[in-house]
């Protein structure tokens, strides 16, 4: 997650006011997930965000802000609205926010050997993927059956089908993986010493 701390200078009180006038422009990707937090929020002060191109994803009010930003490209705005907790002062600060396509193009690494074997190193094959929102992981035995399956990156497989030990040997995997912009599909071995 892409995370930004603004400097919002601001003296909330009732006889005198310095604004957070200053505009920040920043560069977010399609569908990336990003926390802005003031830098010094102040006591009995409260902080509402409200952003377009994008879902704010934190409750208000608060003195930051979780956005996932949306499938468009463009300049967006983020605004906060401040005000002291006499409410006799108000402040709006609004950010100017560039969505772009993401410029790293998403990656993902599958090992091609591992050693279940409980040593406690290399026991696992697991899965390294950058960038993309959904994967789908199958791998099948040398006579087509499906030992393992899962959607989730945090799954790892241990070379066991139903709890029994796999033989030694070479297993085939699929792997579907998209992002907001593009679908993948991996096929390729991998292969269990013992």
């Amino acid at each position: 997650m892409k995370q930004f701390t603004f400097t919002v200078f601001a003296l909330l009180l009732c006889l005198l006011s310095k604004g957070a006038k200053a505009q920040v422009k920043d560069t977010v990707y399609i569908g990336q997930l990003a926390r802005y937090t003031v830098a010094w929020p102040q006591e009995g002060v409260r902080y509402v965000w409200s952003v377009s191109g994008g879902e704010l994803i934190t409750q208000n009010p608060s003195s930051e802000a979780q956005i996932r930003w949306g499938e468009q490209t463009g300049i967006y705005d983020l605004v906060m609205v401040q005000t002291s907790k006499t409410s006799c002062q108000t402040d709006t600060s609004r950010f100017k926010v560039l969505v772009t396509e993401d410029s790293n193009p998403p990656d993902v690494h599958l090992p091609n050997v591992f050693t279940p074997n409980g040593d406690g190193q290399n026991d696992f094959f697991v899965l390294t993927a950058e960038h993309f929102t959904e994967l789908h992981l199958s791998i099948f035995n040398r006579w087509g059956t499906m030992v393992f399956e899962s959607s989730s990156i945090t799954d790892q497989w241990d070379g066991k089908y139903h709890h029994e030990i796999c033989p030694a040997g070479a297993y085939y995997y699929l792997l579907k993986a998209k992002n907001r912009s593009l679908e993948k599909t991996i096929k390729g071995f991998v292969q269990i010493e013992r």
